[in-house]
């Protein structure tokens, strides 16, 4: 669903944690993902973005300018591991 649509996949964050349940979720536009999944989330791992998804990743309060900065830098396919909104490490493909 949109953005503004009810998602019960984006309760189990908030309510599932309490009972033992986590889950893993991907998205293909990290833009397209409930707000609540991705500021929930204790781990994010990040491929290359759009302008879009960047942006969006900055509107939340992670360090979007930093992400693209190791990104366009690494190889291709490379990723970036972020833990509790930090930048944790980087790996390549």
């Amino acid at each position: 669903p949109g953005q503004g649509a009810y998602n019960p996949i984006s309760e189990i964050p908030l309510r599932g944690r309490s009972r033992g349940i986590f889950g893993w979720f991907i998205g293909q536009r990290l833009a397209d993902v409930d707000k609540k999944l991705v500021t929930q989330a204790r781990e994010l791992v990040i491929f290359r973005l759009t302008e879009h998804d960047y942006s969006y990743l900055r509107r939340l309060g992670y360090p979007a300018d930093e992400i693209r900065e190791r990104l366009e830098k690494a190889p291709e396919f490379s990723h970036v591991v972020l833990i509790d909104g930090q930048i944790t490490k980087e790996a390549k493909a």
